[in-house]
């Protein structure tokens, strides 16, 4: 059985909190970015439970996509853009790509609209 591992930031629930006070996520934003089903997203805010070390790596990717997003759109603009088909990321949703292991290709995403890449 795997122990969940723990972050800087400290738990699974903690750093959620810290995750939605950026942007508006919903339990369906974290379980998609991570694998798992809206209750056992729900279940980690709620402090019932803990996700696998390879989730609370998806979850601190989210995070730090999240922090960078927030520094360049609104945060009402951050959920949407994670939901949505993006043109850069070959038409794939950035919460899917998180979830894969790929959240550096969201970053640079992001990292091109901080920069006016597309202006």
């Amino acid at each position: 059985m795997t122990t969940p591992m723990s972050t800087a930031a400290g738990s699974a629930t903690e750093l959620i909190e810290r995750v939605r006070a950026l942007a508006p996520l919903s339990d369906a934003d974290l379980a998609r970015a991570t694998g798992t089903t809206d209750e056992v997203a729900g279940a980690w805010r709620e402090g019932r439970g803990e996700p696998r070390d390879w989730q609370l790596v998806r979850l601190q990717e989210l995070h730090d996509v999240v922090a960078l997003a927030a520094d360049v759109v609104k945060a009402d603009t951050i959920a949407l853009w994670l939901r949505e088909p993006i043109p850069r990321l070959h038409d794939r949703v950035a919460l899917d790509v998180i979830a894969g292991g790929e959240h550096e290709e969201v970053l640079a995403v992001m990292d091109e609209l901080r920069h006016g890449a597309f202006s």
